[in-house]
């Protein structure tokens, strides 16, 4: 059964770039190029390349899902969300304190 991730609907700039830089660190470990990562996701070197800029549209989840499998992560260890990376705007869970 697959499991369900849940992608923003709207990535900012920040999120998209954290994304590229996500799969540019793991293109580094991996010692992969940005055309080998395409080529066995099965997506257009461009889009890839986009992608990894932080520039154009946001991708889709399938195009996020082939660049994860490709790269033998979880899809949710390309994209977190905010509330995940300690941004200063993301708001803490506070614990209700009894009277």
């Amino acid at each position: 059964m697959l499991g369900v991730h849940i992608i923003p609907r709207t990535m900012n700039a920040n999120s998209k770039a954290l994304l590229g830089l996500r799969i540019m660190t793991l293109l580094h470990h991996q010692q992969k190029s940005v055309y080998a990562l395409a080529k066995h996701a099965g997506l257009p070197v461009h889009t890839v390349q986009r992608i990894c800029k932080g520039e154009g549209k946001q991708p889709s989840g399938w195009t996020i899902a082939a660049i994860a499998r490709a790269l033998g992560v979880s899809m949710d260890d390309l994209v977190v969300l905010p509330e995940h990376e300690g941004m200063p705007n993301a708001k803490s869970p506070t614990k209700r304190q009894r009277p």
